[in-house]
């Protein structure tokens, strides 16, 4: 352990070991502190989806190659819809994939890339307990605890990568804004699933959305996001509860044969959370400590991989410069690139998350995307962030917008709505 580098690194999760492999490539003194001991430790209240944006990121890091040495898939995804499956298969999107690995294989493969990378410390067992700040204020570094003795780090710059909750971010004075989400977020493990690794299916049943995930090592994650006053009922029933809920859907899976070989993990209350400022001078936060979603979207892991990526790139030259000001400078470009890329989807998602279904429009859409191949082929490039959502503007799929009439609105079940229904969102667009 070194007592200066030039960045220190809060947590050595994906976010952290992302920004350390990204800067330690470049040259770097890189010093990553973790709490937890064990270098095969793993975030269990986390599904383990990587998104189709996050694709590039994963190439420029050579974390695909690894994701798929370890015997992680590529992943597809699939929506139900009333008037049938939209595939994103079928719309020809294959070289745009997304990956699947269990965060029980992910985070212990992405830590030892990091920890392999020359100018990074991994230092585990490292609890941050302060930042600390120059005779000018600015961060220069932390306080942290290792094997029962304290130590102060300095640094030229330090990223906060600790989670939702982070530490960095209360000590550095940078608020978060909570959502309300109507749903709650359950899964497990099972085998003898019959879907294909790689599969992401989801049953959108207003309020809740259901999911099977095709796992890497033949096991399938069962997902369930339920409106939370259906909690109670799944603590009591368990494993029966969502046995039932899923023979009950439409097309439903065949899991008489299914044996679960997990716990069913997950958290009744997770509200969504924003930070409108994630950056102080001589600090930047990654990660969840940033920002984190609606689980519904599946997008944390690759919004974390990606503002990694996004950190390195604003402040390296700045950073082999070694002026503060030009740090800072840095820094703020970071958080511009930041709110451009992830705000507008945040505050889409905190609306959608306290609504019982999708607006109708997004209903229309997701079923002509089922019935209309040009409407996909307009449509799954856009999930996948390859093209641009204006691309949707355009006249052929209007005509079929309208040729699907009001069936795909009409065949969903939508419940009464509710007072969550109606929340005043507009201050969560920031």
């Amino acid at each position: 352990m070194n007592d200066e580098y030039d960045v220190l690194v809060a947590g050595g999760s994906l976010a952290g070991c992302a920004t350390a492999i990204n800067l330690g490539r470049k040259g770097f003194r890189v010093g990553v502190l973790e709490a937890h001991r064990n270098p095969d430790f793993y975030k269990r209240v986390c599904t383990h989806l990587i998104q189709p944006t996050a694709l590039p990121t994963l190439q420029r890091l050579e974390l695909d190659t690894a994701i798929e040495a370890a015997g992680g898939v590529k992943m597809h995804a699939s929506f139900w819809t009333p008037v049938g499956w939209a595939h994103e298969r079928d719309a020809g999107e294959m070289d745009r994939h997304g990956y699947i690995l269990r965060r029980s294989v992910l985070d212990p493969v992405i830590r030892e890339m990091a920890t392999a990378t020359p100018g990074v410390d991994m230092l585990l067992g490292a609890k941050v307990l302060d930042l600390h700040r120059d005779g000018n204020g600015r961060i220069d570094g932390v306080v942290t605890r290792i094997d029962g003795a304290e130590h102060t780090l300095r640094a030229r710059l330090v990223v906060g990568a600790d989670g939702a909750n982070s530490r960095i971010a209360d000590a550095a004075a940078l608020p978060a804004k909570l959502s309300p989400n109507r749903r709650a977020s359950y899964f497990a493990y099972f085998r003898n699933v019959p879907i294909p690794e790689g599969n992401f299916r989801v049953w959108l049943m207003p309020p809740d959305a259901l999911g099977l995930i095709g796992s890497d090592d033949g096991v399938t994650l069962v997902s369930m996001l339920i409106d939370k006053s259906r909690v109670p009922e799944l603590l009591e029933g368990g494993e029966d509860y969502l046995r039932r809920r899923f023979a009950e859907l439409p097309d439903a899976p065949d899991l008489s044969q299914a044996h679960r070989v997990s716990d069913i993990v997950g958290t009744k209350d997770r509200p969504n959370m924003t930070r409108f400022r994630v950056v102080r001078p001589g600090l930047a936060l990654v990660g969840d400590a940033a920002l984190a979603a609606d689980p519904l979207r599946g997008v944390g892991c690759g919004w974390a991989l990606e503002g990694a990526e996004w950190l390195a790139d604003a402040i390296s030259d700045a950073l082999a410069e070694g002026d503060p000001q030009a740090i800072d400078a840095g820094l703020k470009r970071y958080q511009r690139k930041h709110r451009r890329q992830l705000l507008p989807q945040q505050a889409m998602f905190n609306r959608n998350s306290r609504q019982a279904a999708p607006p109708p429009p997004v209903r229309k859409l997701l079923a002509t995307v089922a019935a209309d191949p040009y409407v996909a082929q307009r449509f799954w490039p856009v999930i996948a962030r390859s093209a641009s959502a204006r691309t949707l503007l355009d006249r052929r799929v209007f005509s079929a917008l309208r040729r699907s009439g009001g069936r795909s609105l009409d065949a969903w079940r939508i419940p009464e709505r509710t007072p969550a229904d109606t929340v005043d969102t507009r201050a969560d667009v920031g």
